[in-house]
């Protein structure tokens, strides 16, 4: 988990504790900065919740983009405000899920070449 206030990393890091949620870890850090300086394995899960009408959901998904973050067939969950529309997304990822509730819009994308089977 990436979150840039310290008060809500320190809350998000005392639960994982109390959950014993071993796999989980906390960066307090700004998003954009830590994808562009940190590197890992791709992942194959990604759960993108943005400030709404902060600008960067698109920034962010490039930089999962560019940065290798996401493994063939990773899937991307994202929540944005419901009135926010879904941005373009590079050619070999596609949506697989678009709704909502109350005022959130909640989508989910695949990355990698869709095919008959997987759309």
């Amino acid at each position: 988990m990436i979150e840039r206030n310290a008060t809500v990393a320190n809350r998000l890091k005392a639960n994982v504790l109390e959950l014993g949620a071993d796999q989980v870890t906390v960066h307090c850090a700004d998003v954009l900065e830590w994808l562009g300086r940190t590197s890992l394995a791709p992942v194959d899960h990604c759960f993108l919740d943005p400030p709404f009408r902060g600008g960067l959901l698109v920034p962010v998904l490039e930089q999962l983009e560019v940065g290798g973050w996401l493994a063939v067939g990773a899937q991307v969950y994202i929540e944005i405000a419901k009135a926010t529309p879904l941005p373009d997304l590079p050619g070999h990822w596609w949506w697989l899920r678009d709704k909502h509730a109350g005022q959130v819009r909640y989508a989910l994308a695949r990355v990698g070449t869709p095919n008959a089977a997987g759309r």
